[in-house]
């Protein structure tokens, strides 16, 4: 389990736990918004339940969601052409 605080020169420069784990090939990280290890590490455990669970990406399906919460619908028309598009190309595979 990575659960840590980050440092500067000797200093926390946060009061709040950070986690940091791979799975797959994929990095996960962020803050926990927790200040003590034991509530950290309970919330990085269901952050790895959650990142299991998203999905598999070896899919179609899993592939195009993959693609739409990291890159389309941060498009400027996604709801207006990429989501439509998506929702084509995924009817004719």
């Amino acid at each position: 389990m990575s659960v840590y605080r980050p440092r500067s020169k000797g200093a926390y420069t946060s009061p709040f736990f950070q986690y940091d784990f791979q799975l797959n090939g994929r990095r996960f990280h962020g803050s926990t918004g927790a200040t003590t290890r034991r509530e950290a590490l309970e919330v990085e455990h269901q952050e790895r339940a959650e990142a299991k669970s998203a999905g598999d990406d070896s899919t179609i399906e899993g592939g195009f969601a993959r693609w739409w919460n990291e890159v389309g619908q941060h498009d400027a028309d996604a709801h207006g052409t990429t989501f439509p598009r998506l929702e084509a190309l995924q009817d004719t595979a």
